[in-house]
This record gives structure tokens, C-alpha cells and sequence, in this order.
């Protein structure tokens, strides 16, 4: 995530919707990129709504001894000729395979530490 410097960026890509109801939740998951709700433009419709605006696109979770990598993005050409993109997926595929070092606590937890 280094490549996107710590700050937002606008980037224009379709998404998967993860209902309230499923199994995408910041008590299971170690989110590292979120859709902001308030710069786009959601339809309004129970797939796409969520009641608590948490719109985690980017994320890794360990299952067991395994490492998991999510990426919701990626409908578009243009995110595999972004070079933040093309880096973000070869340290998921890097992570995945045990060759680089990624905290998977989950996102809740990280920040109730605060």
C-alpha cells in the first residue's frame, strides 16, 4: 500500500457490492482500501446500500496458517495499466505466497487499539 502514500485518490471502476448481511465485516478482516461513500455516487437500492457506509474494497485476512488477499476492483483495463495497481497486485500475490510480511489483524480490533 506504500504506492498510494497514505492518501485518497480518485479512480473510476465498477465494484462488488458486499451486502450488510454477508460475510464482510472490519471484526474479520484487515481492510487496506475502502470506497468512499460520500465521493461517488451509489445507487440507492439494497445491494449497493449498506447501513453503515462501510465499503471495504481491498483487503487480507489469514485462515489458519493461510494468508487471503481481496481485491474488489479491477473491471477495467485501467487498473491493470495503473502502475499503484499493477504493485498493489504482485505484493498480494508476494503476500499470498508467504514471501512478504502482512499484518492480518483484523481492522476492529486495530482500531480499538487506539
Amino acid at each position: 500500500m506504500k504506492q498510494f502514500t497514505g492518501k485518497d485518490f480518485d479512480f473510476f471502476d465498477e465494484f462488488y457490492h458486499f451486502l450488510p448481511t454477508g460475510p464482510y465485516s472490519r471484526e474479520k478482516l484487515h481492510i487496506l482500501m475502502s470506497l468512499d461513500p460520500a465521493k461517488t455516487e451509489l445507487s440507492a437500492n439494497r445491494y449497493t446500500t449498506r447501513p453503515d457506509n462501510d465499503y471495504g474494497m481491498v483487503w487480507v485476512s489469514s485462515y489458519g496458517k493461510e494468508r487471503v488477499f481481496n481485491c474488489a476492483l479491477g473491471h477495467r483495463p485501467d487498473f491493470y495499466e495503473d502502475t499503484r495497481m499493477e504493485q498493489l497486485l504482485l505484493a498480494a500475490t508476494q503476500f499470498v505466497l508467504g514471501d512478504v510480511k502482512t499484518d492480518t489483524t483484523p481492522s476492529a480490533q486495530l482500531a480499538a487499539k487506539k
